[in-house]
């Protein structure tokens, strides 16, 4: 039996498989309101299914972006990095990954919404329940800010794993 090592990016990824796993979870949710027509009108468990898929989607993106983050300190600051990044740092990340997506995409939309009644088909459709100006200046530029940090993030990492890849290849000549 092979354990796993309990490094401090090993914490990450397990933050990742548990919004991946959230978002398993909300699969069901789905399922129940296309199978029951009483869920399927309600808005409150509509908004409720759809903000448990939305949050761990992004938490999950969140988790990415913060061990992307993590992945370039220990490239950059190799020799700091081990007293840099406390357990206590460590947490309040978590807690940061976890508590923006939650504000932003857990508890705003309830109060920013449309009511299934407003809605084009007058049921539980994900895009419509959840307000277009929400959509467009909430959702939509979190989505692209974070892809955007992750790939700016993963610009230098390649330059340093291609300039250690080099370096590799010199010695072994």
């Amino acid at each position: 039996k092979k354990e796993i090592p309990r490094t401090r990016a090993n914490f990450y990824i397990m933050q990742l498989a548990l919004a991946d796993l959230g978002v398993g979870f909300a699969l069901p949710l789905n399922l129940l309101s296309s199978a029951s027509p009483f869920l399927s009108f309600n808005t409150r468990y509509c908004l409720f299914e759809t903000l448990i898929g939305v949050l761990n989607c992004f938490s999950s993106t969140f988790c990415i972006l913060a061990l992307s983050v993590d992945r370039l300190q220990s490239l950059h600051k190799a020799l700091l990095y081990d007293s840099e990044m406390t357990p206590k740092r460590y947490v309040s990340i978590i807690l940061a990954v976890w508590f923006f997506p939650l504000v932003l995409v857990g508890i705003l939309p309830w109060f920013w919404h449309n009511e299934l009644e407003d809605t084009p088909f007058k049921t539980c459709f994900t895009l419509y329940i959840l307000n277009k100006d929400f959509v467009a200046y909430v959702l939509l530029p979190l989505m692209y800010g974070v892809f955007i940090s992750v790939v700016a993030l993963y610009i230098p990492i390649m330059s340093i794993a291609f300039r250690h890849l080099r370096t590799i290849q010199a010695q072994d000549v």
